[in-house]
């Protein structure tokens, strides 16, 4: 996976964060932030992000913050995907921010996002307010018109000395292939992280600091991960799936979607047709559905000096995740992907049908085209 891939999901696990804290976002105050203003924010957050999906039961997935510090926050995770005896999905993973609102003259974020069991996965990453990311992942080419690419836009301000606002936008910028025009559609512009307001700690009077460049974060799984399964129970009312069949009879499986595949010479067994699979709703084969399975292995966070590790180690021995804390956050990095990929492929569908309006639209040198949020 490239840098840009990698800064993408990065982004999108990241933005799981605030997604719900910031709906109870309250108008920046001018009212005086103590250590434990901020520390209590920390830990609602953190609590939020490990109960608000509690319902979901197929990740494992935990986020705790430093106590001493209570200025970010880190994610440890591992999702294992199966579709009946097919691995689709083993990923671990590690992520987290820190919040450098002391910085002078200006405040910044460093974020960062590692794999276990994938050392070219990683990024780590500073953000300004009006840095813009490219998601190159996702640029789409609308025929002979142009192009549409997004971009994530941060928002990162300290407008009074107890609070940070922080935000992400997300806009899609269109290029004609006419003389290269850009333009910046407001109807493809999104906010995926509304601003939210974080209590900042007191800084030191009369200091000005800048944080050091952040170094690489790495996630350690303990000592490895071997992925299992369990069964999902669910009832099977096909009248012929996984029972033996005759290959020379021509509806030897009477159940819907299935077929006869060769276990012997004379023999064989129903199963689903090809992009079937028995649905765990139906009972019966069924096209594109998955039945999820789902154990994990103990993952840990292993990160440098500048984002420190939230809980404490001994020795050689590593603090494991707690197989318990079981929650649908990265669901909703998913859907956050899923988001954008949606905003620019109606994007392009609409333009694509469009050509006139497309043309029109790229050819507009008054749409808004300013970089800032």
């Amino acid at each position: 996976m490239n840098r840009n891939g990698v800064m993408f999901r990065t982004f999108a696990l990241l933005s799981l964060y605030f997604v719900y804290p910031s709906q109870q976002a309250r108008t920046t105050t001018e009212r005086p932030v103590s250590q434990k203003d901020a520390c209590s924010f920390w830990s609602n957050f953190t609590s939020q992000m490990n109960d608000v999906y509690k319902t979901y039961n197929y990740l494992n997935y935990n986020c705790t913050y430093d106590p001493q510090k209570c200025n970010g926050a880190d994610c440890t995770g591992s999702i294992y995907y199966k579709v009946l005896d097919k691995e689709v999905i083993n990923v671990s993973f590690c992520f987290g921010l820190r919040i450098n609102h002391c910085d002078h003259p200006n405040i910044s974020m460093d974020i960062y996002y590692a794999d276990p069991n994938n050392s070219s996965v990683s990024l780590t990453d500073r953000i300004h307010h009006n840095d813009k990311k490219e998601i190159k992942s996702l640029k789409m080419d609308l025929a002979s018109i142009g192009t549409a690419q997004p971009f994530l836009f941060f928002h990162l301000t300290k407008p009074v000395p107890h609070h940070v606002l922080f935000g992400i936008r997300l806009k899609v910028r269109l290029t004609s292939k006419f003389f290269g025009i850009e333009s910046w559609p407001s109807q493809y512009q999104q906010d995926i992280v509304p601003k939210t307001e974080i209590p900042a700690t007191p800084c030191p009077r009369g200091v000005n600091t800048t944080s050091p460049p952040p170094t690489a974060a790495t996630c350690v799984h303990n000592p490895v991960m071997i992925p299992r399964t369990t069964a999902v129970p669910f009832p099977i009312k096909s009248p012929s799936y996984n029972k033996p069949c005759d290959m020379n009879a021509l509806f030897s499986c009477t159940g819907p979607n299935e077929k006869c595949k060769q276990k012997n010479e004379t023999h064989g067994i129903c199963v689903c047709v090809d992009d079937h699979i028995l649905s765990p709703n139906t009972g019966t084969c069924s096209g594109n559905q998955v039945t999820p399975h789902w154990i994990f292995g103990p993952i840990t966070t292993a990160l440098p000096a500048v984002i420190p590790h939230t809980q404490p180690h001994t020795g050689n021995k590593s603090t494991s995740v707690s197989k318990s804390v079981l929650i649908g956050g990265v669901v909703g990095g998913i859907i956050f992907i899923a988001i954008i990929g949606v905003v620019v492929v109606v994007a392009c569908k609409r333009h694509h049908n469009n050509r006139q309006y497309i043309g029109r639209l790229l050819l507009d040198t008054d749409e808004d085209t300013d970089n800032v949020i």
